[in-house]
């Protein structure tokens, strides 16, 4: 059988939530209720019970669906892909588009989307894990391009396969906000938004009334009154729910005729 490594590489963020705090809804539209503080680590979770504290919210989105276990029955397939996160289901998903005649299985050593899958923050960006200006000085202006427009078009294609698959993500393309922190983020700001312009990619300088539109800040916040931008807009950017996406990936796979064997460590 042919192996797939399958363990995405996500950027996870922990997302502080104070009490008291009014919050708007989620991108599932469901609104938390209640607060929990757990007294050991000072911490203040949102969730809807206490029997959900501690668990990421996207991950309640999983609770339900198709059941999913490992036995002990001997299997054999065509393609096994280890780790059921967000690469581990796309890769299934694709085999079976393209092959709808291969034997495909998932394993995954806890539950699906256990691990970065479901513990991020469900933002859909362009770029890779290297900044811009290091991308262009290790492989050149022109292909530091292209592969900066292949994350362009991969941001699309999220677009494009929720509505293929009927997959209710939430996906809302409603760009991303780089905001200036301070005189230097604005000089830093300055010379990203430069070295985008310069390679012909998508970004737009906005100055503090032009943020103001879009977030509400203070006209005296520190640095206002530095050289360059107050934020930069990057167009191709949105915002989605990690958990309904990995259950519609789920769904799409098993449909396909594609198994996902959970508890199964490799």
């Amino acid at each position: 059988a042919a192996i797939l490594a399958g363990r995405a590489a996500a950027s996870v963020s922990m997302l502080p939530v104070w009490c008291g705090t009014r919050l708007g809804p989620l991108p599932s539209q469901r609104r938390f209720v209640a607060l929990e503080r757990r007294s050991t680590m000072r911490t203040t979770h949102l969730t809807e019970s206490s029997a959900l504290a501690g668990v990421p919210i996207w991950r309640q989105a999983l609770a339900t669906g198709e059941p999913t276990s490992c036995d002990a029955e001997r299997i054999e397939v065509d393609v096994a892909i280890i780790g059921g996160g967000l690469t581990g289901l796309s890769a299934a998903y694709h085999v079976l588009a393209a092959q709808p005649d291969l034997r495909v299985v998932v394993l995954e050593a806890k539950q699906i989307g256990y691990g970065a899958s479901s513990r991020n923050t469900g933002m859909v960006t362009p770029g890779v894990g290297q900044n811009l200006a290091g991308l262009v000085r290790r492989v050149g202006a022109e292909a530091a391009r292209e592969i900066y427009q292949s994350s362009l078009r991969a941001v699309d294609y999220v677009r494009e396969l929720t509505e293929r698959e009927g997959i209710e993500a939430g996906l809302e393309m409603n760009g991303q906000l780089i905001v200036a922190q301070g005189r230097s983020g604005r000089r830093r700001l300055t010379r990203q938004a430069e070295l985008l312009e310069s390679l012909r990619l998508p970004c737009r300088r906005l100055e503090t009334i032009g943020l103001q539109e879009r977030l509400r800040i203070a006209l005296d916040a520190p640095g206002g009154d530095g050289t360059g931008p107050a934020a930069l807009w990057l167009p191709v950017a949105g915002t989605l729910h990690p958990g309904h996406l990995l259950a519609g990936l789920r769904s799409s796979v098993l449909r396909r005729g594609g198994r996902i064997l959970e508890g199964a460590p490799v």
